[in-house]
């Protein structure tokens, strides 16, 4: 992987001069999962490491100026981001003018120059020849930890790891596909019997202690209540859960976060319900090519689990907004045929920020510019997409005779887990 091998030397000389190194991560499965690795892998090698989790509603997505001019005044001098940096050019730029070094291992697409920093880890750079261009973020950290552990990573240690990289990969809904794959089976084969105390404890309020854990058991159940921390409250909770060795304060940790997932999905419930309601009482937006909605108040914690299902229920590509202090904080999710991030960046001049992926993204601006946003791209979706392209389709991979779904063949199917996108559950038709 490009710049491996800058990265692999600057942590080791950082290890060998007793320099602190400041984990900057995210607070979603994915970038929570990352700091877990690093800083177990950090601190098996003897390092000086702390971590940094920004606080969905008080510091938002990304990395921030302010934080690193304290991490520069508390000493640090490398800053290793995780699942995050690769368009923080500000935050970047001020590192290396206070003589900070940063390290950015993402997943996330580049914007057309790569920020100052110095060592990039991230397949999807041009310059970058690593196969596997689907890594998750944890995935990114996940070869970082490798290549630091190299010398004395035995195969005990990668399975325990794999637990971990297989939560933020499957979480994240990259492609189930190439090391992916690899990563998910291998990860999902040891959550069955977990050695670590806090995997166990979340596994028992999950109601998944003792049996095969699948893909779609890591989605709807383990990645909600790992994710809740996050949404409602700090994800420090999630690092601790995975670090601490405290078998009492591990169980606490993860009935809170069951806790919180229940708190979740009220929220979640009541802002899905008031859009539909918008949707019943304003039919102008039936024939519309894509769905914009903004609330104030609406917790930003959850607005992207709203989008998805705004997304699934009306087959549009959606935005949903949380309002406040004529502020907003949005979320998108797409459908198959729209590429989401192409769509912002066509409406980009009216963000403070945005990122993301094809499917997924985030962004900031102005409550006063949600019209404008709702009308721009409305303009870009009807560039883009077709009348069949807002009909739900049903992919289905075979005809088959009812008789010949046997033990055998369940068995058989078995084979092509685990699923998700890339590799979706096979879908059956008999007449």
């Amino acid at each position: 992987m490009a710049d491996m091998r800058t990265a692999v030397e600057r942590l080791r000389r950082a290890i060998e001069r007793r320099e602190k190194v400041l984990i900057y991560g995210d607070y979603d499965v994915d970038g929570t999962m990352a700091v877990v690795v690093l800083l177990t892998a950090l601190r098996a090698l003897g390092t000086r490491v702390e971590t940094f989790i920004p606080h969905r509603l008080t510091d938002g997505y990304g990395m921030r100026v302010p934080i690193i001019e304290r991490a520069a005044a508390e000493g640090y001098r490398v800053v290793l981001s995780v699942d995050t940096g690769i368009r923080e050019h500000a935050a970047i730029d001020r590192a290396r003018e206070l003589g900070v070094d940063c390290i950015v291992t993402d997943h996330h697409l580049p914007d057309e120059h790569l920020p100052s920093a110095c060592a990039i880890l991230n397949p999807l750079r041009p310059d970058c020849g690593y196969p596997e261009k689907n890594l998750s973020g944890v995935g990114v950290a996940f070869k970082l930890a490798q290549a630091l552990l190299a010398p004395r990573l035995s195969e005990r240690m990668v399975e325990s790891y794999l637990k971990v990289v297989a939560l933020g990969t499957i979480a994240d809904v990259v492609p189930l596909v190439g090391e992916n794959r690899v990563i998910a089976h291998f990860g999902l084969a040891g959550l069955r019997e977990p050695v670590h105390q806090g995997l166990g404890a979340l596994l028992e309020v999950a109601g998944l202690r003792g049996r095969a854990v699948t893909a779609g058991d890591v989605g709807f159940r383990l990645a909600p209540r790992l994710n809740a921390a996050g949404r409602m409250e700090s994800a420090q909770d999630v690092i601790d859960l995975f670090t601490l060795l405290d078998a009492g304060k591990t169980r606490q940790i993860a009935e809170r976060l069951d806790s919180l997932n229940r708190e979740r999905q009220q929220v979640e419930e009541q802002i899905l319900g008031e859009i539909v309601e918008l949707m019943e009482t304003q039919p102008q937006r039936q024939g519309r090519y894509s769905l914009v909605f903004g609330g104030e108040g609406w917790h930003r914690g959850v607005i992207g689990i709203v989008a998805q299902r705004v997304a699934e229920r009306y087959h549009r590509p959606a935005l949903v907004i949380g309002v406040e202090d004529g502020a907003g904080q949005g979320s998108g999710r797409s459908i198959p045929k729209f590429h989401l991030l192409k769509a912002l960046t066509h409406c980009g001049s009216l963000f403070e920020r945005y990122g993301g992926h094809a499917q997924a993204a985030g962004f900031t601006l102005a409550a006063g510019r949600i019209p404008d946003l709702e009308i721009a791209f409305e303009t870009y979706a009807r560039g883009v997409l077709s009348p069949e392209d807002l009909e739900p389709a049903l992919r289905v991979d075979a005809e088959i005779a009812l008789e010949d779904l046997t033990w055998d063949f369940h068995q058989a199917l078995n084979v092509l887990a685990p699923h998700g996108p890339g590799n979706p559950t096979p879908v059956f038709a008999a007449q």
